[in-house]
């Protein structure tokens, strides 16, 4: 059953008219989705990581280009345990996002702010920092729970999988920014 996914998978990626690239073409948010992130290899090849996997939390994508996604999760095998997979397309995990983008312009604007002007933050200010933070680092747990698209194709909702291409791409920038500096410097500051 796996090779025979496969094989179907790489027909399709190597059949023009069919491919996933001009499946999206007619849509431009998944045009700019699968162009930026999940382009379908030239030589019209499966990547590699569909080669390498199981066919446990890997499925063919049944549901229509654009089609939102009905399950928020489902629970997938991680070892011993089964883990909360988020479909990444999922109401759940778009709002988050979304709350995200605004907490990037929130920030984009206070710090440049608070650095020239020398203006720490405090009372209500202060409270907003840590829930900014606190949500980054939360976002990091998500992050390693939300299945992926992979070549525009198929689902990706191998926990595996999920943590290993979050770890070659994102996590240390995520990490890195992350860090609370100010309240890092604020406790450095007031300590004797």
């Amino acid at each position: 059953l796996h090779k025979s996914c496969l094989s179907d998978l790489e027909s399709v990626c190597s059949s023009g008219r069919d491919s996933p690239r001009s499946m999206v073409d007619h849509d431009p948010v998944l045009d700019h989705v699968v162009t930026s992130a999940f382009a379908v290899a030239g030589d019209g090849t499966i990547d590699q990581e569909l080669q390498e996997c199981e066919l446990v939390g890997v499925q063919a994508a049944d549901r229509g280009a654009g089609e939102p996604q009905s399950v928020a999760f489902t629970w997938e095998q991680s070892g011993n345990i089964k883990v909360p997979v988020f479909a990444p397309d999922c109401a759940f995990v778009v709002s988050w996002t979304l709350l995200g983008v605004v907490f990037l312009y929130f920030d984009m604007l206070i710090i440049p702010y608070r650095y020239f002007f020398n203006a720490p933050s405090t009372g209500r200010w202060l409270l907003l920092d840590i829930l900014i933070n606190v949500y980054f680092l939360f976002d990091i747990v998500l992050t390693c729970f939300t299945g992926y698209m992979s070549k525009g194709l198929t689902l990706i909702k191998s926990p595996k999988l999920i943590r290993k291409r979050y770890a070659r791409t994102w996590l240390l920038i995520d990490l890195t920014a992350s860090l609370p500096v100010d309240f890092i410097l604020l406790i450095s500051e007031s300590a004797p």
